[in-house]
């Protein structure tokens, strides 16, 4: 019992408040025993006041000693009176005609009382005066003695009523609070069935007291923890349960985005599920149309699923797939016992209940997913809803793999045409080069005998387009002209028509690798074909050495080239205006300078340079 603390301090507050109220009666009477000696001492002195002083005060004016002293020894008997004097003042002062008793005792009460001679003779001593010492040692002695008798009593009182008191709390209260915390303290969380009872009688029709009220409320606080709990608990089921869900999207999901081949993304998706969620098993299959299925694949099954594979893709469905194919339901639960009497896995796995989901998007039919639970597991809303996400995420990737491989047959009838009609093309710059060819070597024939020089430069106009088909023909890229092999077959070209030595003419070109199409290859090599042929003809008059420079440059702000001509020969006359000239080279140049939106500059300096700034143009597809 004592080693319960809550014991140990009731026991000590008890004595404690018994002591403490010990010590306060015993004071209390005490001093209330003090109060009625001291009103005896009063009475005492009252009593000689009334009784010995008019005999006192006629002995001492007879000046009769021995009565004197007869009366101070019979009122020195009375209760803690010490000391009795008699004193007379004279003129000598005063004189102590009689006392009694101990003069050197404790003086705690000192009374005086006059004694009048009412009858001496005028001149006589008219008073004296009766001095009454009392000392209350025997007082405080008394007490004393009686103090240890009143405490001992108290304390022997107190005592049996504390004990007494800590028997009936012990009983009535600690008892049972042990009991609680015994109980408390076995509490364990799993176990909240076991109901508080205290060991104690009550009489039905009474009523509750603060400890059934304490044990009532401690009960309540049980079924609630209890109930909170069992909703904690299924609440965290519940979040387990719909992260393993969210864990198994989240990982289809990841696996759609790399995986490319269809019957792997089906077959893993299926592990998935499987290995993330804990399905009893899983299935999915693709399909074709409405009705037939390309591909099935499965999980999770005690035999294997190729037999049941080959039975639905040849069109053996059973009345789970016929029904949610014919009622467009978008999820479906089979309950086994009742409707799997015709499939194949009705013995193959151990769930009661299968839900079907389809896997569709946008109204276009791509499969289906079954999931098969374990027997003691029911899906919810919750679940299901996240099972028709999983459908619709595989129904995407698998309208993704159907539009992939849509666009590659149709990226190959595509590049099978283009190639055809590149080999078409490729045919007919041939065909234009080999005809300007012909032209060119016609008229070359005919040459000797013409002396128009009009004409003789439209040969070179049409060797520099033939140039141009030639170029394509040979190119990768129909639509590009690598334009610095354009000019350096340009320019060998020109030196062999205009019969120029390149020992006493230098020709440097000065452009990078730079592809034009054809919308601009053709009018930019006419032009270059006309300035060039004009330097070859003018600029360096009877055997004149020089010097003849291409240059193209590009404006990456403004996307616009530069093609410049320049030579050091004899200057471009300066009476001639080279935008009204009336020779049809330059207005060629110019023509062909317009058809490019661009500008023509001519700088006089330092014998002749053409500047031509341009944009490429957009071509304009053929095929």
């Amino acid at each position: 019992m004592m080693k319960n603390r809550l014991t140990r301090k009731l026991l000590f507050y008890i004595v404690l408040c018994s002591a403490s109220f010990t010590l306060l009666a015993t004071a209390f009477q005490l001093y209330m025993e003090y109060r009625e000696d001291l009103a005896a001492v009063h009475e005492s002195i009252e009593f000689i006041e009334s009784s010995y002083l008019k005999s006192i005060t006629t002995s001492a004016y007879d000046m009769d000693e021995k009565q004197l002293r007869l009366q101070l020894q019979g009122a020195l008997k009375l209760q803690d009176i010490e000391y009795l004097e008699i004193i007379e003042t004279r003129t000598a002062g005063e004189v102590i005609i009689a006392a009694q008793g101990n003069p050197n005792s404790r003086k705690d009460i000192v009374r005086e009382f006059s004694l009048e001679y009412t009858d001496a003779p005028e001149g006589a001593f008219q008073t004296a005066t009766l001095r009454v010492t009392v000392s209350l040692e025997g007082v405080y002695q008394r007490l004393w003695a009686h103090a240890l008798i009143v405490l001992a009593s108290n304390a022997g009182k107190a005592l049996v009523a504390s004990f007494f008191i800590f028997l009936i709390i012990q009983f009535l209260i600690t008892r049972h609070i042990i009991q609680m915390a015994e109980y408390t303290r076995q509490l364990d969380p799993d176990k909240l069935d076991r109901e508080l009872v205290l060991d104690r009688r009550t009489h039905k029709s009474s009523r509750p007291d603060e400890l059934d009220q304490l044990v009532t409320a401690f009960n309540n606080i049980r079924v609630r923890l209890f109930e909170n709990i069992e909703e904690r608990r299924r609440a965290e089921e519940r979040v387990k349960r719909l992260n393993s869900i969210l864990m198994a999207i989240r990982n289809v999901n990841q696996m759609i985005v790399v995986e490319k081949d269809r019957d792997s993304l089906l077959q893993k998706a299926c592990n998935i599920l499987i290995e993330a969620r804990g399905y009893d098993a899983a299935w999915l299959g693709f399909s074709l149309d409405d009705k037939t299925f390309a591909t099935v694949k499965g999980a999770g099954f005690r035999e294997d699923i190729s037999r049941f594979s080959e039975h639905v893709i040849g069109g053996g469905h059973p009345s789970c797939i016929r029904r949610i194919i014919a009622e467009k339901q978008k999820l479906l639960i089979v309950d086994k016992p009742g409707e799997c009497e015709d499939c194949l896995f009705k013995e193959a796995h151990t769930s009661n209940a299968t839900i079907i989901i389809r896997v569709e998007h946008a109204d276009r039919f791509y499969g289906l997913l079954a999931i098969l639970f374990a027997p003691d597991v029911t899906a919810d809303e919750e679940e299901k809803e996240l099972l028709k996400e999983v459908a619709g995420d595989m129904a995407i990737a698998l309208r993704g793999m159907k539009l992939e491989e849509d666009s590659k047959r149709a990226e190959e009838k595509i590049k099978h045409s283009l190639r055809e009609k590149e080999t078409l093309l490729a045919e007919i710059h041939h065909r234009v080069k080999n005809n300007m060819q012909i032209i060119t070597s016609l008229l070359s024939l005919q040459s000797k005998d013409i002396e128009d020089e009009r004409a003789l430069s439209l040969i070179d106009r049409i060797r520099s387009m033939a140039l141009v088909h030639e170029k394509l023909y040979l190119s990768k890229d129909l639509s590009q002209i690598d334009f610095h092999d354009y000019m350096e077959d340009l320019s060998v070209r020109l030196f062999q028509v205009h019969r120029v030595d390149s020992r006493v003419v230098s020709f440097s070109s000065h452009i990078k690798d730079v592809s034009f199409n054809i919308e601009t290859a053709i009018p930019l090599g006419l032009i270059a074909n006309e300035l060039i042929s004009n330097v070859m003809k003018h600029a360096f008059p009877e055997g004149r050495k020089g010097k003849i420079a291409v240059k193209l440059s590009q404006n990456t702000k403004t996307c616009k080239y530069t093609l410049t001509v320049t030579d050091d020969g004899i200057g471009f006359p300066e009476g001639i205006d080279y935008q009204n000239a009336e020779t049809f080279g330059l207005q060629l140049v110019d023509m062909l300078t317009e058809q490019l939106h661009g500008t023509v500059e001519l700088d006089r300096n330092k014998g002749t340079s053409f500047r031509i700034t341009f944009k490429e143009q957009v071509y304009r597809k053929r095929i």
